[in-house]
């Protein structure tokens, strides 16, 4: 039976019933105060680790900026030691 001739058949016995049941059933759990909670909390649940996600890479970000201004600081401390040691010494290589 292909999908079209699927569609256009006439609805089983009882599935109108069972789908009017179930949708009562839908309308009342969600009317209960307690449903209501309870996707509440869950909704709250799915949230809490999207949000720390969405932080944590602007976090990873701002680490990534520090780290390398801590790196150019060193990089220029080593080269301005560096440059005083050759110019006390005279060259890179063993006394004279």
């Amino acid at each position: 039976m292909t999908l079209d001739a699927a569609l256009r058949a006439p609805p089983r016995r009882g599935a109108k019933r069972r789908l009017g049941r179930l949708a009562a059933e839908a309308r009342l759990w969600l009317r209960s105060p307690l449903a209501r909670r309870v996707l509440a909390v869950n909704l709250i649940a799915i949230l809490i680790p999207i949000g720390g996600l969405s932080y944590l890479g602007v976090y990873q970000d701002e680490l990534y900026a520090v780290r390398l201004s801590d790196l150019s600081a060193d990089a220029s401390t080593i080269a301005d030691a560096l440059g005083t040691w050759i110019v006390e010494r005279g060259s890179l290589g063993p006394p004279r």
